[in-house]
């Protein structure tokens, strides 16, 4: 048996990045990503040929070019060092920009911000620099240690970046909760959060011996890392793979059991029905 465990398809943030990417054909002869436009490189790659665009270098481009910031986000620098130069389109995703807003309007010196994330990722690079007074905690190191290193009986505000786990984001309200008032948050992706709990929910009337969860998407892909990882802790003895197509599957760990499909956010609904279809006619299933 085969069957589609959550919702699928693109979430709103990837369809703006690739409409924004189609719109800059006609305006400029060439484009240029600054990084990858979403975190899927067999799309990117597609999408990159279909619009006269590719992965920036070193030069910068010139008056009829284009630079493309990515669904992610950008940091001012970035901005700053092509400002003038070139075309600019900004692809970064409305939920990001709507947060972005936020933090400007609930901005205050008497508030402590931290922006809880991962290092390195662009979206949390963007954060960073667009809002100097963000005070850092990595996600993927000790909660309690970083948080130590702030005084208490403050107020506090908690900014998560949109796709790490609800585990980290609800630990990280709770001990902000305890160390002082948290006066201000944003939650993470819904979206995202609602294929988590979709998955969660759905596997936990199965038998984990007998069955298989492929997260449809790309490795580098946050979102599908950290699905398959709330997946997995909830679900130890469960066989839990991310794949973006048959030949990404271990047949091995699946053959003969129950195969239920979910998809991280940057995955194209018609990739999940595929992979469905090709599982369907194979004899590995249970």
């Amino acid at each position: 048996m085969v069957k589609i465990i959550s919702d699928i398809g693109y979430c709103y943030g990837v369809e703006h990045a690739i409409e924004v990417l189609r719109e800059t054909r006609g305006k400029v002869g060439h484009v240029y990503l600054t990084h990858p436009l979403i975190h899927n490189k067999s799309e990117n790659i597609q999408l990159m040929e279909e619009n006269n665009a590719s992965i920036l270098k070193e030069e910068i481009p010139g008056k009829n070019e284009g630079i493309l910031f990515s669904a992610h986000g950008h940091s001012k620098e970035e901005e700053e060092k092509y400002k003038g130069k070139t075309n600019l389109f900004d692809a970064t995703c409305p939920l990001i920009l709507s947060r972005y807003r936020a933090i400007e309007k609930k901005k205050n010196d008497n508030i402590l911000f931290f922006f809880l994330g991962k290092r390195n990722h662009q979206e949390t690079i963007g954060f960073l620099s667009n809002f100097r007074f963000l005070h850092f905690i990595d996600s993927e190191i000790d909660l309690p240690s970083q948080f130590k290193a702030y005084s208490d009986k403050e107020e506090y505000a908690l900014i998560p970046q949109t796709t790490i786990s609800m585990e980290k984001y609800t630990q990280a309200v709770n001990l902000l909760r305890e160390k002082g008032n948290l006066v201000y948050t944003l939650d993470i992706c819904q979206i995202y959060y609602r294929r988590v709990k979709q998955s969660i929910d759905y596997l936990k009337n199965t038998d984990s011996k007998k069955s298989a969860c492929i997260v449809m998407g790309d490795v580098s892909s946050s979102n599908a890392r950290e699905l398959k990882k709330a997946i997995q802790d909830r679900y130890p003895d469960l066989f839990v793979q991310i794949a973006l197509s048959i030949d990404d599957l271990e047949m091995d760990k699946i053959k003969e059991k129950n195969i239920y499909l979910t998809s991280a956010t940057s995955c194209p609904k018609e990739k999940v029905l595929r992979m469905k279809a090709i599982l369907d006619n194979l004899s590995i299933c249970s």
